[in-house]
């Protein structure tokens, strides 16, 4: 798995009160060091910097995550270096450009300097996640912030849960400055796309032969932004004060969607079983069930993670969060997007029933260019002549987007339009309506195998 970058830029001039940039760099790197995902990342650092340096750094580096550490004018400028070390000033318009251009690749800013928030609000039109000071910081609260933040983010936390710990970690520090640090959070524009209307879906069959494995090309060039629905099962939750929680039964709908109406094609092949997954035997991962499914009112491409959950009594059960996108490539987006959200948070995001979702407010994302680049056609005339579903051999790993790259020209020599693929199962309801199939073990494999 690729790591997670983070760049570290420090400046310091030398005509302004010296700060313990050092000792912030060293107690960020013991912090990812000592963390239990610590081979996700890799932090690089950039002492002395001038405003050309930035540029270069964020070049050489491709970082998800750039934190700067230094002195701020009330203005709201940031103050780096010039050539002899002295104060060079940068207005919050020019960052805030600059990282408009790196937008697709960087995901998170941390200006851990004073007044900081007006450049992290003009930077936050662009980035996800930017986090600045809404007034001057002591050394000790601007430390302890970074500490308490990456400390979060060692242990798997998501950026806006790692904010908050860093703000408590500056009272654990006995600091009264936990209010000055302020995340801001891109808004998303909402999409009023409509429904892909067909009336022939063999004219989609046509269009996926004569592209083959060439539209992962094509995909990889056209979509920069991409827009996520999704729906869980319906349970009525109970939440204890440690956070673990328990369902007290179904409620014969769902739950948490961002659809005013489940689409009728994804409903059917709910019912029909398409989706199922009998049994779970590997708690680390998700089981991971897509498919492309379509009927006279549109196309939808839909990926399935299916967790096991307790009720009441002690039993578990199979609990489902489905993401969905219109179109008959966009499986390609949504493998892409899960292990982006996997490389950044250390796991999938599965059924949650207390992560709310509203109606008419889906998610409205960008790929990191190091995703979307892998997403390269690669040869696969090894499936020539083999009957789906093609068994994937046990124990050796396959990301999301290659065993989607799998189905996909599976489908092209099928001369059909309906990709699906299945990771990390051991029983499914419809083995033989995928085309594609990784297994959890070799009991699985072997299971399948005769099946197939």
């Amino acid at each position: 798995m690729d790591k997670v970058t983070i760049l570290f830029l420090a400046a310091d001039p030398s005509d302004a009160a010296r700060l313990r940039l050092g000792q912030e760099l060293r107690d960020i790197r013991e912090k990812l060091q000592l963390s239990k995902q610590r081979e996700y990342f890799s932090l690089h650092s950039r002492e002395s910097v001038r405003p050309g340096d930035i540029t270069q750094a964020i070049f050489d580096v491709e970082p998800q995550i750039v934190h700067f550490s230094g002195h701020g004018m009330g203005t709201g400028d940031l103050c780096f270096e010039d050539v002899l070390g002295k104060t060079h000033p940068v207005q919050s318009e020019v960052l805030a450009s600059l990282f408009e251009l790196v937008s697709e690749q960087v995901s998170c800013v941390v200006l851990n300097s004073c007044y900081s928030e007006r450049q992290a609000k003009s930077i936050a039109q662009h980035i996800p996640f930017v986090i600045g000071m809404n007034q001057a910081i002591g050394d000790k609260a601007a430390i302890a912030f970074a500490v308490g933040f990456y400390k979060a983010l060692g242990a798997g936390r998501l950026f806006k849960d790692a904010y908050k710990f860093a703000c408590v970690e500056i009272q654990l520090q006995g600091v009264s400055e936990h209010l000055t640090p302020i995340l801001f959070q891109k808004q998303n524009r909402s999409s009023s796309t409509s429904s892909l209307q067909i009336n022939n879906l063999s004219g989609y069959s046509s269009n996926l032969r004569q592209r083959g494995a060439d539209s992962f090309q094509e995909v990889s060039d056209e979509f920069g932004e991409i827009v996520i629905h999704e729906f869980s099962t319906g349970i009525v939750p109970i939440k204890f004060e440690n956070g673990a929680w328990y369902s007290q039964g179904f409620t014969g709908g769902w739950m948490n969607s961002t659809l005013a109406s489940i689409p009728s094609s994804v409903e059917q092949a709910i019912a029909k079983g398409m989706f199922g997954v009998d049994y779970l035997s590997n708690e680390k991962y998700p089981a991971i069930v897509a498919h492309v499914v379509a009927d006279s009112t549109g196309i939808w491409s839909v990926i399935a993670l299916v967790i096991r959950c307790p009720d009441r009594a002690g039993r578990y059960f199979c609990a489902y969060r489905y993401f969905l996108c219109e179109g008959e490539d966009s499986l390609c987006k949504l493998a892409s997007w899960l292990e982006e959200q996997h490389l950044l948070y250390g796991r999938y995001p599965t059924f949650d029933p207390f992560d709310k979702r509203v109606i008419g407010s889906p998610r409205v994302c960008k790929l990191c260019n190091h995703v979307r680049n892998r997403m390269i056609p690669e040869e696969h005339s090894w499936i020539e002549g083999i009957n789906p579903p093609i068994i994937l051999p046990f124990g050796q790993p396959f990301s999301l987007y290659k065993i989607n790259q799998i189905a996909h020209a599976k489908a092209a020599q099928e001369q059909s339009w309906k990709v699906s693929w299945a990771f990390n199962v051991r029983v499914l309801s419809k083995p033989k309506s995928f085309l594609v199939i990784h297994t959890t073990d070799f009991d699985a494999y072997e299971r399948f195998i005769q099946i197939s």
